[in-house]
């Protein structure tokens, strides 16, 4: 209550009368106590509110989850073509909200003219949601956090934003009765306030769109909980799309005829690349390794987070078709990628074949260029190129001594062996020198011919390189002609194509496939297991090596809570588009999502008024 006013023991008796019939402080508010001291505030009135009933234990405001939703119904104007974006879980209030990745979220949608985001619940993050609560957030009281979610959130010509509140809005109901969607609405001429915990939106006549937030907690399994909520509901209930929030999770999951909206782990086999080079499988680390990451960098593992997973695994080949350039993941994993020029971190399902991604590099060994971890030497010491730099160590010493002796050895030649053979060739005797620079792999004599025969599996350039040889050689004046079998090929393994980064020391390798595969299960089907999944927080650049190639973490924008907890969650928001017919009926969707990979530490201070 401001200071200096006084109020009468009459209009706090009758506040409480009030309050005893069950109506919420902003019924008395507005019905009553406003009109007999007008200079309160709502919030303050609230907490006075609370002080008088101290003891009384038959005044409560009590929020519960609604389950019962909505019906909100958009204007169609029979486009078939509808787009929407569909977020959740903001928290503004949290000294942990991502404040600059959500107005880079709406900046993707007011680029691509998007007129409706959809919200899926705890627009704020509320108050005395647990013990010690009151330290993660930066403003305290209806008043001041209503006030900052209107100034903060984004504003974006052309769009609204349309929402419904969750559990840790409802825990400013639980102090004050008020309902923080009403207030931020009455603020914000661009967002729409569709209900509490649950609405279903008639995008058509014949599509709907059920938006989500239950109050329970996160599951072992990535769809275990939106399956559950999905196979508890009624044929005749069901929406087309359904949104959920509250889990922190990002997902697409088609299941029972329902679109559902809700990020990525790596197998317990998965090797690490340490901070000395070497490897220790994903299972094995412990908070406190030192790991590589993918700018040289030697980051610390600040935590490990693994789960039960049964849902979709992706493996991607680079580099060349060999079973040891491969990486598997769960589909939202994080990987970087070259693609037309521009570096991106897109999760492992939408790694296409034709871009590069980043891998380890290591030294030729003849030469000690960069080239791929895989490659045991550079294209220019190519075993076809260069047969002299690609002999073992053991013949390296007598190559050697034959390079020295090679122009002695030539000398030899032109000054006695080809003068022999002209004089020997003169005396009727068939013969062919055999020179240090072309050595034929079978001579042959017929029909007073002499053929020199090459058998030879070389193809191409290095075919055409070795047959330019013979062109001025001395020994064709001595044969008719050199015949050139072609040998069956030999099954050869294809050479990578590579580039070296100067900037970070690493190689970019092309991508050879991506695929969706299941074989880390059991072979039944039916009764296919969980598996855990394993992910690691590092410091730093976030990012670590898996099978020597870059990733980032899959989790980010955690709170003390989820960090105690052990629950990932993942910053991002979607962009869904689908196509109706003339009836409004859904005929396809095509779902966008916009993943941030990183959290930033305190970004809260650079929007909030008062830390600007």
């Amino acid at each position: 209550m401001p200071s200096g006013i006084t109020i009468d023991s009459k209009i706090k008796e009758t506040c409480i009368s009030m309050s005893a019939q069950g109506q919420s402080p902003k019924q008395i508010y507005d019905a009553y106590f406003h009109v007999q001291s007008p200079e309160t505030s709502l919030d303050a009135f609230s907490r006075s509110l609370l002080n008088w009933n101290k003891g009384k234990t038959n005044v409560k405001h009590i929020a519960l989850e609604n389950f019962t939703p909505k019906q909100h119904m958009e204007a169609w104007n029979g486009n078939q073509i509808i787009k929407f974006g569909l977020i959740g879980d903001t928290h503004i209030n949290s000294k942990y909200t991502q404040l600059t990745w959500l107005h880079k979220y709406y900046d993707e949608i007011e680029r691509q003219g998007i007129p409706i985001v959809y919200h899926a619940g705890d627009i704020g993050e509320g108050e005395h949601m647990r013990t010690g609560h009151e330290y993660e957030i930066y403003t305290h009281g209806v008043e001041d956090q209503v006030e900052e979610i209107t100034e903060v959130y984004p504003r974006r010509n052309g769009t609204v934003t349309e929402f419904i509140t969750g559990n840790h809005d409802a825990s400013v109901y639980k102090i004050s009765g008020c309902d923080v969607g009403k207030l931020i609405a009455r603020q914000r001429e661009d967002m729409l306030y569709l209900g509490r915990d649950c609405v279903v939106v008639n995008l058509t006549p014949n599509c709907t769109l059920e938006l989500r937030h239950p109050w329970d907690g996160t599951a072992y399994a990535l769809s275990y909980k939106p399956q559950k909520m999905i196979e508890a509901m009624e044929a005749d209930s069901k929406p087309n799309i359904l949104g959920i929030g509250h889990y922190h999770k990002s997902e697409y999951l088609f299941y029972r005829n329902i679109h559902c909206f809700q990020v990525g782990c790596f197998l317990p086999q998965a090797v690490v690349t340490m901070a000395d080079g070497s490897f220790k499988k994903i299972c094995h680390i412990q908070v406190g390794d030192k790991v590589l990451s993918h700018t040289g960098n030697i980051n610390t593992v600040t935590n490990i987070f693994k789960r039960k997973y049964s849902g979709t695994f992706h493996n991607i080949k680079y580099g060349r078709n060999s079973r040891w350039q491969t990486l598997t993941a769960t589909e939202e994993h994080p990987i970087l990628v070259m693609r037309n020029g521009v570096r991106i971190w897109e999760p492992i399902k939408d790694v296409r074949v034709g871009d590069y991604i980043m891998v380890k590099a290591k030294k030729c060994s003849v030469c000690g260029n960069p080239i791929p971890y895989y490659l045991k030497m550079c294209s220019s010491c190519n075993p076809a190129i260069n047969q002299r730099k690609t002999m073992s160590e053991s013949t390296n010493s007598m190559m050697n001594r034959s390079l020295t002796r090679t122009s002695s050895m030539e000398m030899h030649f032109q000054k006695d062996i080809l003068p022999f053979c002209y004089d020997m060739k003169q005396q009727g005797w068939n013969i062919v020198p055999v020179s240090t620079k072309v050595i034929p792999d079978a001579i042959g004599f017929k029909d007073g011919k002499v053929v020199l025969f090459e058998l030879e599996r070389l193809h191409g350039a290095m075919l055409e390189y070795k047959q330019s040889k013979y062109n001025d050689a001395e020994i064709m004046q001595f044969a008719d002609s050199v015949e050139w079998i072609d040998c069956k090929p030999m099954v050869e393994q294809p050479r990578s194509e590579y580039v070296y980064d100067n900037d970070d020391g690493f190689v970019w390798v092309p991508v050879l496939s991506n695929e969706i595969t299941d074989k880390m299960y059991w072979h039944n089907e039916q009764h296919k297991s969980f598996l855990t999944v394993y992910n690691l927080e590092v410091e730093n650049d976030h990012t670590y090596l898996v099978g020597n190639v870059a990733v980032h973490n899959c989790f980010q924008g955690q709170t003390p809570f989820t960090r105690g907890k052990g629950i990932s969650v993942h910053l991002g928001g979607w962009i869904i588009t689908i196509e109706v017919n003339k009836k409004g009926y859904i005929q396809k969707i095509t779902p966008e999502f916009i993943p941030f990979y990183y959290s930033i530490p305190d970004d809260y201070k650079k929007f909030h008024r008062n830390l600007k």
